[in-house]
C-alpha cells in the first residue's frame, strides 16, 4: 500500500470487500439516520456522493457507477453513497428531514464515524447544493469536488412556490400527476410534448414512484428554504477571495437541463483558476444521457488532482474504441 493509499483508511478496512460487492450501514446522528452504501475496497481514497431531490444513491448513481468503464472508477476509490435520511427506497415515513445546514452536519459526522479524512465529493442538483457548502465550511475535509446541475443561490420566488405547492400537494394526497409533472420538468426539463414517450421521463417516472411521497416532501421543504452560498470572486486578484472553494471544482450541465442558468452564474462566482464548467450538448440528464461524457471529464480531473488513472484511461480508451465499433456495425446494418 503506497502513502497515497494509507493516507485514506477507513474504520471499514477490516471489512473485505469487491468492486461489485456494496455494505449498507445505517449511522445514527443527532440529525437523523443516515444511510450510507460503501462500494469498493475501503481502503482506497474516499469519492462520496450525495444525491437530488426525488431521487437516492440506487436511482441517482448506481446506473452511472454500473456503465462498465464507471465501474472501473471503484477499482482506483472507495465510493460512499450517502443518502439522506428518509430518502431510501420503501423507506418507511420519517418525521422531518434535515435542512441544509444540518445535512452538512451530519455528513461531517459521518466522516468521523468512518475515519475518513478527506474526501472527493460528487453531489447531483441538492445533494451537489450540500455538498458545495460543506466544502466552503470545511475546505481541509475535501480535496476534490464534481457536481452536477449545481447552484450556489437561494431559491427563487417561482421555484419557491413551485416546490410549496408540490410539496403540499404530495403531503395531502401522495403523488399525484401534477406533482409528477413538475418532478419530470425540474430533473428533465421540457420534452417538447413527447414526455409520455421518452424513455427518459419513464426511468425517472419510475424512480420517483419508488420514493415515500412524506419523505419526499420533506426533502423539498428542506431544500426550497436553503440559503445562499454567498461565493465571492475578485475579478482583479487585488485581494484574497474570503469566500470561495479552496479545492478544484468540475462542474457539469446539460445545455437542455433546466438548470443551466445557475450552473454559469455558480462557475461565474467561482475562482477561474480552481473551477471548471463542461456543458454537454443535446444533453438534459448528464448521468444518465452521457454517461462516458461525464467519466471522461472526472477522469481528467481526478488525474489533476493527482491520482494515478493511467491504467483506467487505456481501458476507458478502449471501451470507446470497441463502443464506437457497435455502433458503426448497427449503422450499416440498418
Amino acid at each position: 500500500m503506497d502513502l497515497l493509499e494509507l493516507k485514506f483508511v477507513s474504520k471499514f478496512s477490516e471489512i473485505s470487500l469487491c468492486a461489485d460487492d456494496e455494505l449498507i450501514r445505517d449511522i445514527r446522528t443527532p440529525w437523523g439516520k443516515f444511510t450510507v452504501a460503501v462500494q469498493g475496497d475501503p481502503r482506497k481514497p474516499p469519492l462520496l456522493t450525495l444525491h437530488d431531490v426525488g431521487l437516492n444513491h440506487v436511482t441517482n448513481f448506481k446506473p452511472f457507477f454500473n456503465v462498465p468503464e464507471a465501474a472501473l472508477l471503484v477499482e482506483s476509490f472507495c465510493v460512499f453513497h450517502v443518502n439522506v435520511p428518509g430518502q431510501e427506497t420503501c423507506c418507511s415515513t420519517v418525521t422531518a428531514c434535515p435542512d441544509v445546514s444540518n445535512l452538512c452536519s451530519g455528513i461531517e459526522f459521518i466522516l468521523r464515524e468512518c475515519g475518513i479524512r478527506s474526501f472527493i465529493g460528487m453531489g447531483y442538483g441538492a445533494g451537489a447544493f450540500v455538498l458545495s457548502m460543506f466544502a466552503l465550511r470545511n475546505p481541509d475535509l475535501v480535496s476534490g469536488l464534481i457536481v452536477l446541475n449545481a447552484t450556489a443561490e437561494v431559491a427563487s420566488w417561482t421555484e419557491y412556490g413551485y416546490f410549496s405547492m408540490t410539496a403540499a400537494g404530495i403531503r395531502s394526497a401522495g403523488l399525484s400527476q401534477s406533482a409528477l409533472d413538475y418532478l419530470r420538468w425540474y430533473h428533465c426539463g421540457c420534452l417538447n410534448g413527447q414526455s409520455e414517450k421518452s424513455d427518459l421521463i419513464r426511468t425517472f417516472d419510475q424512480r420517483l414512484l419508488s420514493q415515500n411521497p412524506q419523505n419526499l416532501a420533506n426533502w423539498m421543504s428542506s431544500y426550497m428554504k436553503r440559503k445562499p452560498l454567498e461565493l465571492e470572486r475578485d475579478a482583479m486578484r487585488v485581494m484574497e477571495v474570503q469566500n470561495n472553494f479552496r479545492c478544484p471544482v468540475l462542474m457539469i450541465v446539460g445545455r437542455e437541463s433546466p438548470h443551466v442558468e445557475h450552473t454559469r452564474r455558480m462557475f461565474a462566482t467561482c475562482d477561474p483558476r480552481l473551477a471548471t464548467l463542461l456543458e454537454i450538448r443535446n444533453c438534459r440528464v448528464p448521468l444518465d444521457e452521457k454517461p462516458m461524457k461525464v467519466l471522461e471529464a472526472m477522469l481528467y480531473f481526478l488525474q489533476g488532482l493527482g491520482y494515478p488513472l493511467t491504467k483506467i484511461r487505456m481501458l476507458f480508451s478502449k471501451g470507446i474504441q470497441n463502443r464506437s465499433s457497435i455502433d458503426s456495425a448497427r449503422g450499416s446494418e440498418s
